[in-house]
């Protein structure tokens, strides 16, 4: 006999490993967004680096292309912000395609930091002109162990456990007669 389809009454409660999970993203991504910001708060170094990078370019171009450069980077982290609540909300709820994007951004991320946490610590990014300040370590080194600590509640029995009865149990919409079959 199939299992009875689940209703907001019937569901069953996200663990708490889920819950967790699903604050240290919204964290982890609120800090990403404080990273941006706090970079794109110090003008003066984002003028030098243009400067340095196109000598050419007259103050009025510079002062553009800093102004162009800071929208692009709060809109781009915004959405970054938006899309990793969007996915950890419909993580929450039992969907496991979220819950699997959830774990390859983040695996991503997480391996990407210590990629570049490494290229820092050896010397390697000043080598190739970037410029890391302290604090923009600091926030990503933050951001990086808020998500592993978050795909680790990810990946706990009783996630997994959660996620395996939300798909078996998620009334299916009805097939159209007209449908093709496969």
């Amino acid at each position: 006999m199939a299992e009875p389809a689940l209703t907001e009454d019937t569901a069953p409660r996200p663990p708490r490993s889920v819950v967790r999970s699903r604050w240290f993203w919204i964290g982890a991504a609120v800090v990403a967004a404080g990273r941006a910001l706090w970079e794109l708060a110090d003008r003066a170094t984002l003028v030098d680096t243009i400067r340095k990078g196109a000598p050419e370019l007259s103050q009025d171009q510079v002062d553009a292309n800093v102004s162009g450069a800071i929208m692009v980077s709060v809109l781009w982290a915004a959405v970054l912000l938006m899309l990793y609540v969007l996915l950890a909300n419909r993580m929450l709820i039992g969907r496991n395609w979220a819950r699997i994007a959830m774990l390859v951004l983040g695996f991503f991320e997480v391996i990407g930091g210590a990629v570049g946490l490494g290229a820092v610590a050896a010397g390697m990014a000043t080598r190739l002109g970037f410029h890391i300040t302290g604090p923009s370590i600091a926030f990503a080194v933050v951001s990086r162990l808020l998500e592993a600590v978050a795909i680790g509640f990810l990946l706990h029995p009783t996630a997994t456990q959660y996620f395996k009865l939300m798909s078996i149990r998620r009334p299916r919409p009805p097939i159209h007669p007209h449908s093709p079959t496969f």
